[in-house]
């Protein structure tokens, strides 16, 4: 039930993340705070504002070729990024690879800088880092993202590919900044939308619970609907909204086997809630706050929870494929050598 409920709170979330293009707003501000903000200041120091040439950096960034082939066409009004992009009705990608980003970067800071000649005859090392270091000293950046550029040309030792090395794992560092913003910011809804959804389903984890344990044939139902394809294929779907309605579909028809979900005016009925009685509010309080919880988890911790109960009921773990010989033949048991 937790997982259930849990995947129908995820697919929700996805629509909303989808719709208002959190991906793609998240990365502009990850890159917006790796090339606008100044590290070079000491603590307790407020950043400043960032320079209209530090906003053009990244602005440009977008515009180069290689993250433009990215944009996606979108009719949708909402979330679309502060970037100008020089086209209507398109949103920014949701993401860029290191590489791209190493590139694009190198192209925007000093597109002079090319590896070739004209007539298409490489050009020395020593030639391209010294158009580089040119170019970095003339950024009207703020100083401290010059000087993250300067150190990193530094550490590469006069190798173009190094300093596009380096800008790479500058990237992949940030981002995993990034992602952990994302996820908080996915959290948050999550947690918002499990209340919602506690709130609107009536969804009480005692009341389930007690009904699970004390009928057997709602519980022998819900056990073969749990191991059903309907539900194991429960976030199958090509668009946030396929996968919405597969997770609600799969609640309703959990509803339907007789687990109480809903509300009821009836007093006799167990879905009915009523604050008269301490007994009856602790219910409905716990109840709640137990579904707004485990829902908040999210659908993988269940799925994972599961995984392993299903492992510990079965007859034992699987053997280990065995490794290969040294004839390449699988499964084939290697002798040891006396």
């Amino acid at each position: 039930m937790f997982l259930l409920l849990s995947l129908l709170a995820s697919a929700i979330q996805e629509a909303i993340a989808a719709a208002l293009a959190l991906r793609s707003a998240t990365l502009e501000q990850g890159l917006r705070n790796m090339l606008e903000q100044d590290s070079a200041l000491p603590p307790g120091v407020a950043y400043p504002q960032p320079t209209e040439p530090a906003r053009r950096l990244v602005d440009d960034l977008y515009g180069h070729p290689l993250v433009r082939t990215m944009y996606r066409q979108s009719w949708w009004p909402v979330g679309r990024s502060s970037a100008p992009t020089g086209a209507a009705n398109v949103r920014l990608p949701s993401y860029i690879s290191p590489r791209s980003f190493a590139l694009a970067l190198i192209d925007t800071v000093a597109p002079a800088a090319a590896g070739t000649n004209a007539d298409g005859t490489p050009r020395s090392n020593a030639d391209v880092i010294a158009d580089l270091r040119a170019a970095i000293d003339g950024l009207e950046v703020l100083p401290g993202v010059k000087h993250r550029l300067l150190r990193l040309l530094d550490d590469a030792r006069g190798e173009i590919d190094d300093f596009r090395l380096g800008l790479e794992a500058w990237f992949d560092d940030t981002m995993a900044r990034v992602s952990g913003w994302y996820k908080r910011k996915t959290q948050l809804i999550l947690a918002v939308l499990a209340l919602l959804i506690t709130l609107a389903l009536n969804a009480n984890a005692l009341t389930i619970s007690d009904r699970l344990w004390h009928n057997p044939e709602v519980r022998a139902a819900v056990v073969q609907q749990a191991t059903s394809p309907a539900v194991t294929g429960a976030t199958a779907g090509n668009s946030p909204q396929e996968k919405l309605n597969n997770a609600a579909n799969n609640v309703d028809s959990v509803e339907k086997l007789g687990v109480p979900i809903g509300w009821s005016s009836d007093a006799k009925d167990v879905r009915h809630v009523s604050f008269t009685s301490f007994t009856g509010a602790t219910t409905a309080l716990g109840g709640w706050l137990l579904t707004i919880f485990a829902i908040s988890l999210g659908a993988p911790f269940w799925f994972d929870t599961l995984s392993r109960l299903s492992r510990l009921r079965s007859s034992g773990k699987p053997e280990t494929p065995l490794p290969a010989s040294g004839r390449g033949q699988l499964d084939e048991r290697v002798r040891p050598q006396r």
